[in-house]
């Protein structure tokens, strides 16, 4: 009997619950996805976005995200019964081809125990860097008070334009192409109590934002300047303070090699390690260490 033919198109609105079922069982997540985390997920590329059908009974999904020219593949499901048939394979080399039209750095990441996708990955020609990392701190302890620099999205919305343009003159900075234009606007328009600025003189020096519907982790950047990490530790205890629903939790990637110690200055332990990723073609674009501040893992 002939090999069934897994047709991949553009994943639609109308596709989101069906994405969020997958989602559910490929990850093994109990009770209900918010529909917002499924249109998160798509949201900055829409058209990077992809389903896997057979007979138009949709076997699996996969997202890809850009913040400018710096572009990863996201979450990648195959249902249980159509495993072991390349459709995996076949998701990862549309994503990848969509990727390789529009960025210049291009990666990813796995769980070092998912043997088999790193094998998967590394036959497409992605190879290990520096591992990213979860850290942690005491829920219990308390943060030091309030920092007059800092500033709720909801307080800049008529500036909204403005910070974005700024951030985005020194996004560049950390590496060359990065713009956080769309997550930024996505943050100020629909979660603007979950986005937090510091500002001196006018201008974002630094941001910080989390929701539970947005990819799961807290992300954000500083300028790269002499105090960026002052920057960041404020924004850090800022955001223990001031977002009650975040877990005292970040992940991190440890090429940014300041990273691990500024969070351990603020109290926070490692927890474990996860497998990053980059194309063997990206990888003198991509810095295999930097001592930026940047807090964005390449899969959320």
């Amino acid at each position: 009997m002939p090999e069934a033919i897994l047709k991949i198109r553009q994943a639609s609105a109308s596709d989101y619950p069906l994405i969020a079922d997958l989602f559910r069982d490929g990850f093994g997540v109990s009770g209900r996805i918010p529909a917002d985390y499924v249109s998160n997920l798509c949201y900055s590329d829409p058209e990077g976005c992809f389903v896997g059908e057979i007979g138009g009974e949709m076997v699996g999904y996969a997202t890809v995200h850009r913040a400018g020219t710096v572009g990863y593949i996201g979450n990648l499901v195959v249902v249980q019964a159509h495993r072991r048939r390349g459709y995996g394979r076949k998701l990862v080399d549309r994503a990848k081809s969509y990727l390789l039209t529009r960025c210049d750095i291009v990666g990813l990441g796995v769980e070092p125990r998912l043997s088999d996708n790193i094998r998967l990955y590394k036959s497409f020609g992605f190879i290990e860097t520096s591992p990213s990392m979860h850290v942690s701190k005491d829920t219990a302890s308390s943060p030091p008070g309030p920092d007059g620099r800092l500033i709720l999205g909801s307080d800049i919305r008529d500036q909204a334009s403005k910070f974005i343009s700024d951030i985005l003159i020194w996004s560049d900075e950390i590496i060359p192409g990065l713009d956080f234009s769309w997550d930024l606007q996505r943050f100020i328009t629909k979660y603007p109590a979950q986005i937090l600025f510091l500002v001196e003189d006018g201008r974002p020096r630094g941001f910080l934002a989390y929701h539970d519907h947005f990819r799961t982790d807290p992300w954000g950047a500083v300028e790269h300047a002499g105090d960026r990490f002052e920057i960041l530790s404020a924004l850090v205890n800022g955001g223990e303070r001031l977002f009650e629903s975040q877990p005292r939790l970040y992940h991190i990637q440890t090429n940014f090699t300041k990273l691990p110690e500024s969070f351990a200055a603020l109290g926070y332990a490692p927890v474990d390690e996860k497998t990053a990723m980059v194309l063997s073609e990206h990888r003198d674009k991509w810095q295999s260490y930097s001592e930026a501040a940047m807090i964005r893992p390449w899969w959320s």
